[in-house]
């Protein structure tokens, strides 16, 4: 949720920007100096290729440049997976975080000072769970990557694990996403 939020205010400033080019030019600058949003517009890269080689093999019929594309898409995929061989401790902060949060909880709960609704508890667990599974994923990313090359041998019931995390991953952000929509939507 909150790595969401820097994104978002760009991405509405540069579709906010009109006819100002130096505007737009300072704002995809200022995208693009973050590890975050270069890893975004290498991941837009990576699946528009999926669709272009999609269209190259299936509606022209051109087995050649569907080859080439397939081959840019794993190029950028690697790229992406190389960077973010540290980003296991990116997720460091938030699970620091997130354990601060409920133990706060549990101590004024102790206390008998109501601090939190029972919503705000829920978002507090699901963001720590939400960070917890970032760094297993970026750790467990490491690991197939090795794997891919031979360098570290998997079996495959490991990626199961990695694709489950998605899915808890996937559903913490969607859940995330809701009230961030909705603070928009009264600012709106």
């Amino acid at each position: 949720c909150r790595k969401g939020k820097t994104f978002g205010k760009n991405m509405s400033s540069i579709i906010t920007l009109g006819a100002d080019p130096l505007r737009l030019i300072n704002a995809v600058i200022k995208l693009l100096g973050s590890h975050s949003g270069r890893d975004r517009l290498a991941k837009t890269f990576h699946y528009a290729a999926r669709i272009v080689k999609w269209y190259y093999a299936h509606r022209l019929g051109d087995a050649q440049a569907a080859d080439r594309v397939e081959r840019f898409r794993q190029a950028i995929g690697t790229s992406r997976r190389v960077g973010r061989f540290a980003s296991t401790l990116n997720s460091v902060p938030g699970i620091v975080e997130g354990l601060q949060q409920v133990q706060l909880m549990q101590h004024d709960k102790s206390k008998g000072v109501a601090v939190a609704t029972g919503s705000d508890r829920i978002m507090n667990l699901l963001l720590l769970v939400a960070s917890i599974s970032d760094g297993f994923y970026y750790l467990a990313d490491n690991f197939t990557f090795f794997a891919t090359y031979g360098l570290y041998p998997l079996s495959d019931r490991a990626f199961y694990f990695w694709y489950a995390r998605r899915m808890v991953t996937m559903s913490a952000h969607l859940i995330c996403i809701n009230p961030a929509l909705h603070i928009a939507n009264e600012k709106g």
